[in-house]
């Protein structure tokens, strides 16, 4: 069995994970948790992220994904104060590119190329889905690089 794609895509999100830890392990602890504006506070793009990336893993409608389940509250709506620490955050990430992994591993590329009825709007098929959550994450991790980089901060290098 041939599964060159699920491979790419395995490797792919091993590298944005990877630029995720050191971009979070540049951020100094006083900033994570602020920012002049609410919607670019660090630590709200990395829940959103990692959380979007269980949803659009697995089979649950959005109407029914036990959304913040992986910490209290919700990324967008709850204090900052509430959201998790970088010891917490980071533990979420390896918690997030483990399962991301296993559920890829479960997959072929055959599975890959069937339709995904529960994403419709990610393209159709479940490759569609992945790449699109690969791209989400990619775009969240692309907006916290310009604002650490606003701020003066040390970002991750391209992997």
């Amino acid at each position: 069995m041939n599964n060159h794609i699920v491979t790419t895509l395995r490797n792919q999100f091993a590298r944005v994970w990877a630029m995720w830890r050191s971009e979070i392990g540049n951020i100094p602890e006083a900033e994570w948790r602020s920012g002049d504006l609410d919607y670019l506070t660090p630590v709200r793009h990395a829940c959103h992220a990692f959380e979007t990336a269980d949803f659009y893993t697995g089979i649950i409608p959005a109407d029914q994904f036990p959304w913040g389940r992986h910490y209290a509250g919700n990324w967008e709506g709850s204090p900052v104060a509430e959201l998790p620490d970088h010891a917490g955050i980071l533990s979420l990430l390896e918690k997030i590119a483990e399962l991301v992994d296993t559920r890829l591993t479960a997959l072929s590329d055959d599975d890959l190329n069937a339709s995904d009825p529960v994403f419709p709007w990610t393209g159709g098929t479940r490759l569609d889905t992945f790449l699109y959550l690969l791209r989400h994450t990619q775009h969240h991790l692309g907006e916290l690089h310009a604002e650490l980089r606003r701020r003066n901060i040390p970002r991750a290098a391209w992997k």
